[in-house]
């Protein structure tokens, strides 16, 4: 069985618990910065989490976002006050227990736990109301980032909408030298 540790993990203590340990009351919210966002990407790269449980906009504090290729976001601990990583809540509340950790099994299968990323318990702040925190699961990337590029706005939809952005720009770019070469 798993214990509860005090942590620095994001300078805030909280429990931490690993994905053996199953006790309750734990929160049956989840913290998704990337490509589990319901406002990015179709809902096919979701697969089985259920849409329309977003109950708004968070964000974590001292903790980090780089890209891991232009696939997918990692997020780390920072010891950084100004780095925070900007996301959604996603509210499991009405789902049974079993239901609740049937989600969580396919969502560590998905995120590759334990050697692509933890599930860890995290606090984080509402966007609309600072006053406002709460206690969910999120995933950290569980390798090193140093060969990764930072998202310096933490928030993986711009970079995202920037990459696609950029991809438009050179498909255009490309389109237009091809017209000019006939």
């Amino acid at each position: 069985m798993s214990s509860y540790v005090q942590t620095e993990m994001f300078h805030r203590p909280f429990p931490i618990t690993n994905t053996e340990d199953q006790r309750l009351p734990l929160p049956q919210s989840l913290f998704v910065y990337g490509t589990l966002r319901t406002d990015l990407g179709p809902p096919s790269m979701r697969g089985d989490l259920p849409a329309d449980n977003s109950i708004g906009y968070a964000y974590l504090s001292y903790a980090k976002m780089y890209s891991v290729g232009s696939a997918y976001p990692a997020v780390v601990p920072s010891d950084n006050h100004e780095d925070v990583v900007h996301g959604q809540i996603l509210s499991y509340e009405d789902y049974s227990e079993g239901d609740w950790k049937h989600i969580l099994s396919g969502l560590d299968s998905y995120e590759g736990v334990p050697s692509l990323y933890t599930r860890e318990l995290v606090n984080v702040t509402l966007s609309n109301d600072e006053a406002t925190t709460a206690d969910v699961w999120t995933y950290v990337y569980a390798r090193g980032v140093d060969p990764l590029t930072p998202i310096e706005n933490g928030d993986w939809k711009v970079h995202y909408e920037e990459i696609i952005s950029r991809g438009r720009d050179e498909m255009a770019g490309m389109f237009e030298s091809a017209q000019e070469e006939r």
